[in-house]
């Protein structure tokens, strides 16, 4: 009975850091520098918004509009797809740098992107693992469908 809750855990760990690499491949083209991984609306209007919530934030500000679009007709946090109250984000927005936008780009856009797509894999696998009694394989491929469905692949 001990070796088999040995060789779970250890099949249960080798299930995860696959699913860590599996994440990490879909950003390899971003990191590397030679492909985009976002389209349009990504680089024009959602970086947009979170780099400026990242600014106000680091100068201890809750923004309440932007100034910079519709002369700040449209409310910051009535804004659909609105960063700021996704608080998980907000330590990511204290990293940035005003004076870097290839390093804000990376800390507050893709890598907490990265990181929400490694715990929704390993979320969707341990409840299909746990919750639906599923073996170490099919909890990989729920957790694979689940990350790579249109839901979170929005490239």
């Amino acid at each position: 009975m001990r070796n088999f809750r040995k060789n779970k855990f250890k099949n249960d760990c080798l299930a995860v850091a696959f699913l860590i690499l599996a994440v990490t491949i879909v950003f390899l083209p971003a990191l590397s520098g030679r492909g985009a991984l976002f389209r349009d609306d990504h680089a024009t209007e959602q970086f947009p918004g979170v780099y400026f919530l990242s600014i106000n934030l680091k100068r201890g500000i809750i923004p309440l509009w932007n100034p910079h679009i519709w002369c700040g007709g449209i409310p910051y946090y009535a804004r659909y797809y609105s960063p700021l109250y996704y608080v998980f984000n907000w330590p990511f927005y204290l990293l940035a740098d005003p004076n870097n936008l290839n390093w804000d780009f990376l800390v507050i856009y893709i890598l907490p992107w990265w990181l929400n797509l490694v715990l929704a894999a390993i979320g969707m696998y341990i409840l299909s693992r746990r919750l639906l009694k599923c073996g170490c394989f099919i909890s990989c491929l729920a957790a694979l469908a689940y990350i790579y469905s249109p839901f979170f692949m929005r490239m």
